[in-house]
């Protein structure tokens, strides 16, 4: 073989590899460095288009090895070779997704990722070495670049390993060191399928009103992110510290508990989130339970959420105090609630006694449910029933969690696309009655990370949604079908429903007339 060819063919197999790298250990990092599963997710993302353009070169290479290889055109096979290789690379390179959640170059990624691409260079670059001289045989191995890749990638995972559980038993140290040495600070917990973060914002802005409030930042909620936010912004001028706990199998809540040693627990509601990781929903309540058979400290306190019948029976578990908070039933509850396009009021009654009347500037009964159990906090701290009403008027929207915006056409747009399950897209799709005779629109991909039910809950999600709303647009195609059937099943005009929607075609055709609600977002790893 030409040297010069086999050269170049190194070079586009480099470029192969890095582009291929790149892709994969950006589906790896949205999928927590699960290597397993991180497989799984890149090969299902192999599109049709793509495999057609992997597949076409492989063929003619095959084809050409049949006809050329003993022929005196030895080098016209080889520079074909190489040429298709090179488009392919080509292609592959900008033919990304484009991505909503962007790579984080991390300590961690940048490990993984350096062992990762030497072996694979390694790995590429020996093969073809030892076959330069079989052309036969050389082609074929080429086109098996990204099996080798993947199999770099797993290694580069298991070789990294123990180091990274090195950095991670540092950094949790350090974090419960410097909370064992806050010791007067009051530790709260907050766990629950949906509802965390949101209830976690309101909790910190209400109680701002009296103490020096942490709260780990975004949707911190793995035993790292935790640890971050302690190692990084605790203070000891802090008196309270506000954490999300989140769980996708048995026992993670109680590990979380073990390390960072809450005092005060909430639940917020319960549903079928995580049901792939966990198995069945018996299984999500016993693992949300972990939070409150583990408080700590002399007067634990658990706060329930009894809107959501799942999260009511983990009282059951509890053996310290506690409280229930909902809008149909608790010891805490809100009653003459009115809502507009501005927010809502509504009073509030402690044990069948009128308690106060607040305003708030989020919409929806889910948000009021959230509010009460912020408020059977702020009761527990001794605030005042002023500075609770002073902390609702002042909590402020949190981003794609029932966000109303308007829309440049005169048009409500109603955001809710951080995140979806089948209770609250339910309580999404009812609130849009409140802004009266509007026509009702729905931009959705429907919920996933629902395992085996996730076919049903789309189904009847759709048939839920087919006689309250005017059209539906679903994006993307991972549960177009079911969403498709249950929409005609619930009766609804297949011409009022649009396949392979994207937004910005979605907001072109919006009038003053229309109210649109964005109903989950899903990330690039379930594209």
């Amino acid at each position: 073989m030409n040297y010069a060819l086999y050269f170049l063919l190194i070079f586009a197999c480099g470029l192969f590899i890095f582009n291929l790298l790149n892709v994969i250990t950006y589906y790896l990092q949205l999928n927590e460095y699960n290597i397993l599963h991180n497989v799984r997710t890149v090969l299902s993302k192999l599109s049709v288009e793509i495999v057609a353009i992997y597949m076409s070169p492989a063929i003619l290479s095959g084809v050409l090895n049949l006809i050329l290889y003993k022929s005196k055109v030895l080098t016209i096979f080889v520079l074909v070779e190489v040429l298709s290789f090179l488009v392919l690379v080509f292609v592959l390179g900008i033919a990304k997704p484009v991505r909503k959640v962007h790579l984080k170059i991390t300590r961690r990624y940048a490990r993984m990722y350096i062992v990762s691409l030497i072996l694979s260079v390694l790995s590429v670059s020996y093969a073809c070495y030892v076959l330069m001289f079989s052309y036969k045989y050389l082609f074929p191995l080429v086109y098996l670049t990204p099996i080798v890749v993947m199999v770099c990638v797993v290694l580069g995972g298991v070789i990294t390993y123990p180091v990274e559980l090195i950095v991670r038993a540092y950094y949790m140290h350090k974090a419960c060191k410097m909370l064992k040495l806050h010791g007067g600070i009051i530790n709260i917990a907050i766990t629950g399928s949906f509802g965390k973060t949101s209830t976690k914002f309101m909790l910190k802005t209400i109680l701002s009103q009296k103490y020096n409030v942490l709260a780990t930042p975004l949707s911190y909620n793995t035993p790292m992110g935790v640890a971050k936010c302690i190692n990084e912004l605790l203070s000891p001028t802090h008196d309270v510290f506000i954490m999300e706990f989140g769980a996708k199998r048995k026992g993670d809540i109680k590990y979380l508990c073990h390390k960072f040693k809450p005092n005060i627990g909430i639940i917020t509601g319960i549903g079928k989130a995580h049901i792939s990781t966990f198995g069945s929903i018996d299984n999500v309540i016993k693992t949300k339970s972990e939070l409150v058979g583990n408080l700590y400290g002399n007067s634990p306190y658990a706060v329930f959420g009894t809107d959501s019948k799942y999260a009511s029976k983990c009282q059951s578990n509890c053996r310290c105090e506690k409280i229930s908070c909902g809008i149909n039933s608790g010891q805490l509850i809100a009653k003459n609630i009115s809502m507009s396009a501005n927010g809502c009021k509504f009073d509030i009654f402690l044990k069948n006694k009128y308690y106060l009347t607040a305003n708030t500037k989020l919409i929806g009964n889910h948000n009021i449910s959230n509010i009460l159990l912020c408020v059977a906090v702020a009761i527990r701290l001794k605030l005042s029933k002023q500075q609770i009403i002073n902390g609702i008027a002042q909590i402020k929207p949190i981003r794609a969690r029932m966000e109303v915006m308007p829309h440049s056409s005169g048009a409500l747009i109603i955001n809710d696309g951080y995140n979806s399950n089948p209770t609250s897209a339910r309580i999404a799709v009812d609130t849009m009655d409140m802004f009266g005779k509007k026509n009702k629109l729905v931009l959705t991909p429907g919920m996933v990370e629902l395992g085996r039910d996730q076919a049903k809950e789309n189904y009847e999600f759709a048939k839920y949604m087919a006689g309250r709303v005017d059209k539906v647009y679903i994006a993307n195609q991972v549960n177009q079908n079911n969403l498709y059937k249950g929409l005609i099943d619930g009766g609804m005009n297949m011409q009022n429903i649009t396949k392979n929607s994207e937004l910005n075609s979605v907001l072109k055709k919006l009038t003053k007339d229309d109210i649109l609600l964005i109903e989950n977002d899903l990330p690039d790893n379930y594209n």
